[in-house]
């Protein structure tokens, strides 16, 4: 039998068992916390305003547009498509939210347990680098991103193994530098083609990138060699894709408008409304422990600089990942959305920081406390993520929440927050009900009747059959409650000659009505 799994019979064995396998139990919390974030419910709500986008031809059947055609005229990379397309070759259905979500979710419990080793590399030690990982796993954005079929768990996981691998350019005592940076180079050329959202690690990879080549230990032969050989791979596994995407990028002018709205160079942050964005992922807690403890991380992490028994050969990349980020936010990017994530990863890692040099602060004898009050924001991190993300019985940011007494804020229509980039919520209409139901009472009338609704039309478009249609003397009204829309009327009080024909329930309340308007049954 495995020592590990020997119990251990007394309190001192029991001690030492603990504080030898003290990283494995660790890492099993953290998975299994992770994990539990990203799997329960999975398949509960329906796919946000954003999902359908992240489909092959969007879910639909092509209308004669190739597959190059069709990924060249994206604004993202194909990554999201092709694993978005592995589940649909089993289920045969985009419609199938559990199985596209399920490649996703795992891809972002990846990116969890990669954070761990990441940090553990970068900083050469173990309790920042779990205070780090368990704030990056509980973190609503991160949550969020793990419960929907999107490139940003892809993105962040390449990105962060390619950070992993090339790190060896400035581990000691770190050998096959070589054979690493190219694996990073593929990782990175991965996260290339997920997003774009790459570039926000760009400055810690140049940074290590920069330190090994002023690094005077290697000769300049060995240093060409690594660059040269780096180059090529990124070249030949990235330049087939981009030349071609790029220039079908400059023809296509509505690419090209998005890309303006996106990047000003100009300075365009928006407080309240970047900050509302993060509350609404984090209501409670998280912006005073980032806060606070990110400041005390940047003070700490810039004192290693000049402490040469604190000093590693990552002192001060993370302050410096944390405000080249920041000021391209500030001055460069126009519209962040939820984007924002990656100003708060370096912070994250600040903030583990700063509790860990808290911890130090305190004698032997008394780390406990300390430890005890981490454990404690990072159990209430856990549970808010738990009742904002995965509890459906209220759904929020449509309901309002309670969190141990704390509750939410209302949001209505008038909040332009709530008004784009809602993902990973929970949100259950029963559009697969609607459209059969439809599908039957066309089939039922021989007629080809369109719809309306009070919800946004990319989700009603991808679930429906029928087109939606406007100005038509008859049509169906469908009335969403809550819908991602935040029109709070959706039994369309304006519309004259309208009649109830079918009542949608979900637990114990109505939450969709369809109606017919516009002529008698047939």
């Amino acid at each position: 039998m495995p020592k590990i799994l020997v119990l251990p019979i007394t309190l001192t064995s029991t001690f030492l068992h603990i504080k030898k396998y003290s990283e494995l139990y660790l890492l099993l919390i953290l998975f299994i916390s992770t994990s539990y974030l990203r799997f329960q419910n999975l398949g509960f709500s329906e796919y946000c305003v954003d999902e359908p986008g992240a489909f092959l031809f969007y879910g639909k059947e092509t209308t004669g547009e190739s597959v190059s055609e069709f990924l060249l005229k994206q604004r993202k990379g194909p990554m999201q498509f092709i694993v978005s397309y592995l589940p649909y070759l089993v289920t045969g259905d985009f419609q199938n939210e559990l199985a596209e979500r399920l490649p996703f979710a795992f891809f972002n419990i990846a990116a969890v347990i990669l954070f761990y080793f990441v940090i553990k590399k970068l900083t050469g030690n173990k309790t920042t680098a779990f205070i780090a990982a368990f704030l990056f796993s509980f973190n609503g954005f991160i949550v969020a991103f793990g419960r929907v079929a999107q490139y940003q768990s892809l993105n962040l996981f390449f990105s962060l193994l390619a950070v992993y691998f090339y790190s060896a350019l400035i581990s000691p005592n770190e050998h096959h530098k070589i054979r690493k940076t190219m694996f990073g180079t593929l990782a990175l050329s991965l996260s290339v083609l997920s997003h774009w959202d790459v570039v926000y690690f760009v400055p810690v990879i140049l940074t290590i990138f920069i330190k090994f080549l002023l690094n005077r230990e290697y000769p300049k032969s060995y240093k060409t060699r690594i660059v040269l050989y780096n180059f090529i791979l990124g070249t030949l596994l990235l330049a087939p894709y981009l030349v071609l995407y790029i220039s079908s990028y400059m023809g296509n002018t509505d690419n090209r408008e998005y890309f303006s709205s996106r990047v000003s160079f100009s300075s365009s942050v928006e407080i309240e409304r970047d900050l509302g964005r993060i509350v609404l992922y984090n209501p409670f807690l998280m912006v005073q422990v980032y806060a606070i403890f990110g400041f005390i991380g940047i003070i700490y992490d810039l004192l290693t600089l000049f402490i040469k028994k604190l000093r590693t050969p990552f002192s001060g990349v993370f302050t410096l990942w944390f405000v080249v980020v920041t000021l391209l936010f500030l001055f460069v990017i126009g519209y962040p959305g939820t984007h924002l994530y990656n100003f708060l990863i370096p912070l994250m890692i600040l903030s583990s920081l700063g509790f860990y040099s808290v911890i130090k602060l305190f004698p032997k004898w008394a780390k406990v406390l300390p430890i005890i009050f981490c454990a404690g924001v990072l159990v209430f991190l856990f549970h808010q993520s738990e009742r904002i993300f995965v509890d459906s019985v209220n759904e929020y940011p449509w309901q309002q929440e309670t969190i141990y007494k704390y509750t939410t804020q209302e949001y209505s229509q008038k909040d332009g927050v709530v008004q784009r980039n809602l993902i990973g919520f929970p949100h259950y209409r029963k559009w697969k009900e609607i459209n059969k139901f439809i599908n039957e009472e066309n089939a039922r009338r021989e007629t080809a009747i369109g719809y309306i609704t009070n919800d946004h039309p990319t989700i009603s478009q991808f679930y429906m059959d029928t087109q939606y249609t406007e100005n038509v003397p008859i049509y169906y009204a469908i009335g969403i409650k809550e819908p991602y829309t935040f029109v709070t009327d959706y039994k369309f009080f304006g519309t004259k000659g309208k009649r109830t024909i079918y009542k949608i329930v979900v637990g114990d309340e109505y939450k969709s009505v369809i109606y017919i308007v516009g002529e008698a049954e047939k």
